[in-house]
């Protein structure tokens, strides 16, 4: 083995806390020196027999153990034996007077971290073994807590129907769950006024923050300076700020040392921002500001349903008939591809990350092959998995299938007003587009934006949304589901996800949805759970 050199040893913005035990005294006190010395950030805590070692474990968190194998009271394996009862995950470092391939077989069986002879390398050796094991357990914790704090986020997305609610429970997932001092998000108002819509920890801090002392909120603090510069801001508080009401005092007061604040936006609409404080040291590297700008895109997300839900749920929704014949759309095209008698009904559709629809489509009149070759004859239209997942029920019941649509079509025309697809048929060379609008101005606006179609678009219905008993019995079942369960729901269904043996999969349904399988297998959870809660409860 060879001595590493010093550039290879990780550096460490927080201490590194090590307990060293050996029952030779001046190896002990010599090593400490130079671990301490070879990295900054070591501090060494030392104990010179096993039951002192064990003594000192239990009044102390280190970061690492390092352990003679051979002391005089036992052996470094009845230490290691705790260690791992207390922390399964925490660096344990065996050393040994000279090489021994039992005892290293013994010691990489039992868990250890890393295996050291003495005096193969010396200190400067054991100092990098310390600051490499201590830097790869950080990152593994780091990378868990980040993994845990987005599946808490999806969780919180997939089973909370109202943004109010979803945010207060997420500042207390910060605070309580990932031990940050105080975490807000607010909304911005038309004359730039900050909102707080929920918040956890520093009580009055806000309030003294955002309204004390003068009727706008401190530019300084790092959410609104992020607010007004509409990009992530982390900043610490300076101690000797002049002004006792500025962000900068207020935050010294109340014990912060590092602060973030983050924009709340979707698709290049701001919302509001987040705001994350601080007590302990460094707490926003850049793997942790990363994760907080995706929790801002995330709750941006929320805020951007709940206001598309709010339009269509106003007081004047509309319900649009339209016909359209001729043109150049996709869906026409293809049914000009499959046989006369060919009918196509598309039940839901759904805007994927990428721009391209997402139609859940039953398809009548035609085979399964013919139909696959007709969308392959089709330009700006494709099948999910090649036509894999084009699956009938029996012989008399319709194909179901998810078609991909990119491009500007009547059906993205619809959601670029705000609107919702209700159905569309298509049948007779002619589409029958069922629609809802927020309200009667964007019925013009939607009939403008048909006519770059290049077809005849025609009103053959218009009427306020007055629901019947039966659809109004189906919303208050449907009603606790957010958007995106209710489209996995009825997606899983049609394709057949609930049949034994399933038509389609869960991995197949993330695919056609362009999200993680974790993503929708979390979207039918909570829509089964609320869906059978909302039946049986009742």
């Amino acid at each position: 083995m060879s001595d590493a050199s010093a550039d290879s040893v990780p550096s460490f913005e927080t201490p590194v806390d090590v307990l060293l035990v050996d029952d030779d005294e001046v190896w002990v006190r010599s090593t400490a020196r130079l671990l301490e010395h070879a990295v900054d950030a070591v501090r060494v805590e030392t104990a010179t027999s096993l039951a002192a070692g064990h003594d000192r474990y239990a009044v102390t968190d280190p970061d690492c153990v390092v352990c003679d194998y051979q002391l005089g009271d036992g052996t470094g394996f009845a230490l290691l034996e705790t260690v791992r009862e207390a922390d399964p995950d925490c660096p344990f470092i065996l050393v040994t007077g000279r090489g021994d391939e039992h005892v290293a077989s013994e010691a990489t069986r039992k868990g250890v971290t890393e295996y050291v002879v003495k005096h193969d390398g010396g200190a400067n050796l054991l100092a990098t073994r310390v600051a490499t094991v201590v830097d790869s357990a950080r990152t593994r914790r780091a990378l868990e807590r980040e993994r845990d704090a987005k599946n808490a986020l999806l969780e919180l997305l997939t089973t909370t129907s109202d943004e109010t609610t979803l945010c207060q429970e997420f500042c207390s997932l910060l605070v309580e769950g990932h031990g940050y001092a105080c975490a807000w998000v607010g909304t911005e108002r038309e004359d730039g006024e900050i909102v707080v819509q929920a918040s956890a920890g520093a009580d009055g801090f806000l309030e003294t923050v955002l309204h004390g002392g003068d009727s706008a909120p401190d530019p300084t603090d790092p959410a609104v300076a992020a607010r007004d510069a509409d990009e992530p801001v982390v900043r610490s508080p300076s101690p000797s700020a002049d002004d006792e009401r500025s962000w900068h005092a207020i935050a010294t007061d109340y014990g912060f040392e590092t602060a973030a604040g983050v924009p709340v936006r979707h698709d290049g609409v701001r919302f509001g921002v987040l705001g994350v404080y601080a007590s302990d040291g460094p707490a926003f590297d850049d793997r942790r500001r990363h994760l907080l700008a995706e929790f801002g895109e995330t709750i941006g997300y929320a805020f951007h349903s709940a206001e598309f839900r709010r339009s269509l749920l106003s007081e004047q929704p509309v319900r649009v008939g339209i016909e359209l014949t001729e043109g150049s759309t996709s869906l026409l095209a293809l049914w000009r591809a499959l046989p006369a008698e060919s009918r196509l009904l598309v039940r839901s559709v759904v805007r994927r990350r990428d721009g391209d629809l997402l139609c859940l489509t039953a398809v009548e009149g035609t085979t399964e092959s013919a139909l696959v070759d007709a969308v392959g004859e089709t330009d700006g239209i494709t099948v999910a998995d090649g036509g894999e997942s084009v699956r009938g029920r029996g012989s008399d019941d319709p194909l179901y299938c998810a078609l991909f649509l990119n491009g500007d079509t009547p059906l993205s025309q619809v959601l670029d007003t705000d609107g919702a697809v209700l159905e569309a048929l298509v049948e007779g060379n002619a589409m029958e587009l069922h629609v809802q609008l927020p309200d009667h101005e964007s019925v013009s606006t939607l009939e403008t934006a048909l006519e770059s179609t290049g077809g005849d678009a025609t009103i053959t219905s218009l009427r306020q949304d007055r629901r019947s008993d039966a659809s109004e019995r189906i919303d208050h079942v449907l009603e606790p589901l957010t958007d995106k369960q209710e489209d996995a729901i009825r997606h899983a269904y049609y394709q057949g996800f609930f049949e034994h043996p399933r038509d389609t999969t869960a991995t197949e349904l993330a695919e056609q949805f362009g999200v993680t399988r974790q993503t929708i297998t979390h979207h039918l959870r909570a829509a089964e759970r609320k869906l059978l809660n909302g039946l049986l409860e009742e």
